[in-house]
């Protein structure tokens, strides 16, 4: 649990470090994410532990790639197995994504979507490249007004310009992993 907490508080500093950097309040940072003062100010003091929706809309407004927020973790070379990372959840407990790289401009992420679950995932930084491959699963991904459906071992890519949702309508979780590269970081 404490590496949790470590994990939480380096999020926080991370934030407000980020904001900081940019010159911009709490407040103004609450009015450009929509979240409030009170939840961004906990959250950079490690007394919150929120979800990936707030930690995205946070690094949305901060024009930063989310894995700025994760702390290299000190070696060159990083060996991740299953159940044993860090997963950020949303707030249905439906959407895990655990962290695995972020170097120069490109991040990693190990993701499960539940079973008989949406998820909704509103457009991020600008010009982004999301790169999915599905390890287990049947995935319907919506990009805009198109859907398109991904099978076990098949790779979608598109640019993340806009509102995106992932669709399991199964009764079984999906796996995948998913790669995003930014165009101007």
């Amino acid at each position: 649990m404490s590496s949790n907490n470590n994990i939480v508080n380096n999020i926080g500093e991370q934030i407000k470090q980020l904001r900081q950097s940019k010159k911009i309040s709490v407040e103004k940072l609450s009015e450009l994410s929509g979240l409030s003062s009170l939840t961004i100010t906990k959250i950079e003091n490690g007394k919150s532990n929120p979800t990936i929706n707030t930690l995205w809309k946070l690094t949305k407004c901060l024009e930063a790639p989310l894995m700025s927020l994760f702390k290299n973790r000190g070696s060159n070379v990083v060996f991740s197995t299953e159940n044993h990372g860090y997963f950020l959840e949303d707030e249905n407990h439906k959407w895990e994504v655990e962290p695995i790289v972020g170097q120069f401009d490109f991040e990693v992420y190990k993701v499960r979507l539940k079973a008989n679950s949406k998820y909704y995932l509103d457009s991020q930084i600008s010009n982004t490249l999301e790169v999915i491959t599905v390890l287990s699963g049947t995935l319907n991904l919506r990009v805009e007004h198109d859907s398109y459906i991904v099978h076990e071992h098949n790779t979608i890519y598109f640019i993340n310009n806009n509102s995106h949702e992932y669709i399991n309508d199964t009764n079984e979780d999906i796996l995948m992993n998913i790669v995003v590269k930014y165009e101007n970081l």
